[in-house]
């Protein structure tokens, strides 16, 4: 179901960002936003949150470094231009928290060029209902949230839209698994809206952007292969999750 993606005007205050909902957000654990380091002089690199194989774009923040780039963590080290991120955090760990000039700008990749099976994820906490492109691999592949809450997924023009809305100031897992020609979205873990028939996506030239929107982001993972449900309802932090009507699926750890 098609849904407007005309980004609001309202202007966003970074100073929110402090304010703590209970959960210790807002906080900066390195106490100065750019990153630790060996005592060298050389960053300190934190391994991605779940390590793969085919992991080909990991964005964790865990190295609380902020700008002027943020650490892509798999091997691919696309690492990302940051442009005016804010210290946050979700369950005591560093994430990144974005006002409408703040984005991340990772540079055009064949790697990010995935025409087969693949797999998006991020962590999202909107700061208030409004509609944006959170990530953008232009022309082939993105994540977007909508005005009345639902997340979307969207391969090449074809896109799959949550059923129900979700809460803003709360953080929701979105995962998008295309394989076999199906697309499905996952919301924390479960299923939450499929659509059959999607053809792969060309290639990119202008590489992928995140932000442009109001709020954080944290642990945003692309992979070059469909992660199975399990493994969704794993990296959604669930042990058990919902495969759609009438099913049940475990977490498991992979």
């Amino acid at each position: 179901m098609a849904a407007s993606l005309v980004l609001s005007a309202c202007a966003f205050e970074p100073g929110t960002l402090a304010e703590d909902d209970g959960t210790g957000e807002g906080e900066d654990p390195s106490g100065t936003g750019t990153g630790s380091d060996t005592g060298s002089g050389a960053p300190l690199v934190q391994p991605c949150t779940f390590p793969d194989a085919d992991l080909r774009l990991c964005l964790d923040f865990d190295d609380a470094k902020l700008r002027p780039i943020v650490t892509d963590a798999s091997v691919a080290k696309l690492d990302g231009t940051a442009t005016e991120l804010e210290p946050a955090s979700r369950s005591g760990k560093p994430a990144a928290g974005f006002g409408w000039s703040s984005r991340i700008d990772v540079p055009e990749s064949p790697t990010l060029d995935i025409a087969g099976a693949l797999t998006l994820e991020m962590w999202v906490w909107p700061e208030y209902p409004h509609s944006a492109i959170l990530l953008d691999n232009n022309g082939q592949y993105r994540i977007q949230l909508a005005v009345d809450g639902r997340l979307g997924c969207v391969l090449g023009n074809t896109p799959v839209w949550s059923d129900d809305s979700e809460d803003a100031r709360e953080w929701t897992h979105v995962a998008c698994v295309y394989s076999a020609n199906t697309l499905t979205i996952f919301i924390n873990g479960s299923s939450a809206g499929t659509t059959v028939s999607v053809g792969a996506p060309g290639t990119g030239t202008s590489g992928t952007r995140l932000g442009y929107f109001a709020g954080r982001l944290d642990d945003i993972h692309v992979y070059a292969r469909a992660l199975t449900a399990a493994q969704v309802c794993t990296h959604a932090g669930r042990t058990t999750c919902s495969s759609g009507p009438g099913g049940q699926f475990e977490g498991d750890d992979n």
